[in-house]
């Protein structure tokens, strides 16, 4: 079903859990069966599946007409600093992705920072880290086939979201 609970609008949730990808157990995560993924690498090591999964890295992959969010709720009113980064983990193949780090409020969607990747470089978000959101606000990593084109596009991301107190991460 779609995350909403009263407030922003965060899209589907993956429902097809998957424990291991190719011989790696430590790989799990989840998928949809036109090939969206969003996967964790929880070990130390380095794998290659052929996509490349760094040590403790997430790895997210759109499917060919779907993009994959990756998002946060707010639960409190409050100045949140945010800190995203994505960089292609297929290196060598594929036309890159497209990416946008959203603010979703209630029917709203504000593009806070946005572009695509092309080769392995990492893509830095750039913006204002400054932001004030509302309870029920979602905060949102966006990751899509460019041109519709989905080989090779698994994506490695970093998103962090930190307040006074707390401190969310992936």
């Amino acid at each position: 079903g779609e995350m909403q609970d009263g407030g922003a609008n965060l899209g589907e949730l993956i429902p097809d859990r998957i424990e291991m990808i190719s011989t790696f157990g430590f790989i799990k995560g989840w998928v949809t069966p036109d090939g969206a993924s969003v996967l964790a690498n929880s070990s130390d090591e380095t794998a290659r599946t052929p996509a490349n999964f760094p040590p403790r890295s997430v790895i997210v992959h759109p499917s060919p007409k779907r993009k994959v969010l990756v998002a946060w709720r707010s639960p409190m009113e409050t100045t949140v600093r945010i800190s995203a980064s994505v960089q292609d983990s297929h290196p060598g193949c594929g036309n890159g992705v497209v990416w946008s780090l959203e603010l979703r409020r209630g029917k709203t969607k504000q593009i806070l920072w946005s572009g695509g990747t092309r080769g392995d470089a990492l893509e830095t978000f750039s913006g204002p880290s400054e932001f004030r959101v509302r309870r029920g606000d979602g905060l949102v990593l966006a990751v899509g086939p460019r041109d519709g084109d989905h080989s090779c596009d698994s994506t490695d991301i970093h998103f962090t979201i930190e307040s006074a107190d707390q401190r969310w991460s992936v």
